[in-house]
């Protein structure tokens, strides 16, 4: 319940964005082509130069199959869920691509913002309380993925020593919860490991991690 209401929180906080900026006003050619032409601005290397980047809006859908022996009727309920969930990606992706490179400070300016949906809100009501308190429910969307990935990486871990490929012990389930408590634990602990590596390795600059 508590993932499904961050899940909606996030659309929500998306879909007010995106509503906002079409009312205060979008002009794609004069914030993201320089009044030129869509045809005019791209080319075959600028569009391969930026595909590794268009890959993070659909960043986790590959985790739902995961959920394949906690379905209901997955033969059937997963591949439906799977169709849903991707069109959605396109939607909010083909949205937020437009409408974030269509309003000040432009598309250039907007790549270098560490928090462009805080710039968009901006745009929208202004500096104000709103926008304050609409940076505490960004924060949402953030939590909403965190727990799809803590979900991912137990499951990955545990399947992958029921085939062999890890130890024994980090197939384990949770006997009360039934959770992969084993591989959970190994799956935290390596993070950690990767996190200080970077951090220390970035000269103690979490900017940089």
């Amino acid at each position: 319940a508590f993932q499904t209401g961050a899940t909606l929180v996030s659309l929500a906080l998306l879909v007010v964005f995106y509503v906002g900026a079409l009312i205060a006003g979008v002009d794609l050619e004069a914030y993201a082509l320089d009044d030129d032409s869509l045809a005019a601005t791209t080319s075959f290397q600028g569009w391969a130069s930026v595909m590794p980047f268009a890959l993070w809006f659909f960043l986790g859908i590959e985790e739902l199959p995961l959920k394949m022996k906690y379905a209901i009727k997955p033969e059937k309920n997963v591949p439906q869920s799977l169709f849903v969930a991707f069109a959605t990606l396109v939607a909010l992706a083909a949205a937020t691509l437009f409408i974030s490179a269509s309003i000040p400070p432009g598309a250039a300016e907007m790549a270098k913002k560490p928090y462009p949906l805080l710039v968009g809100y901006t745009y929208v009501f202004g500096d104000t309380r709103v926008v304050r308190w609409c940076c505490l429910g960004l924060t949402v969307g953030l939590v909403a993925s965190l727990h799809c990935f803590i979900f991912a990486t137990g499951e990955v871990i545990a399947q992958m020593a029921e085939a062999g490929h890890f130890h024994r012990r980090l197939r384990s389930v949770n006997p009360r919860f039934g959770t992969p408590a084993m591989a959970l634990c190994a799956g935290a602990a390596a993070a950690y490991v990767v996190l200080a590596a970077l951090y220390f390795a970035a000269g103690r600059d979490l900017d940089k991690v």
